[in-house]
């Protein structure tokens, strides 16, 4: 499996128009967790947060 990580609007659109599957920040942390990469969700939830305050 191949993740292309890109925070960028124009990124984004052209990948959607290539077909490839679209997922958010949330998603990214929620397949780590679902694929053993990560133990807890949590911590990075919380790194988020404080960093949106």
């Amino acid at each position: 499996m191949v993740f292309q990580l890109l925070d960028d609007y124009k990124a984004r659109k052209i990948a959607e128009h290539l077909g490839l599957e679209i997922t958010g920040t949330l998603g990214v942390i929620i397949k780590a967790k679902l694929n053993g990469i990560i133990t807890s969700v949590k911590p990075y939830l919380e790194k988020i947060r404080k960093q949106k305050s």
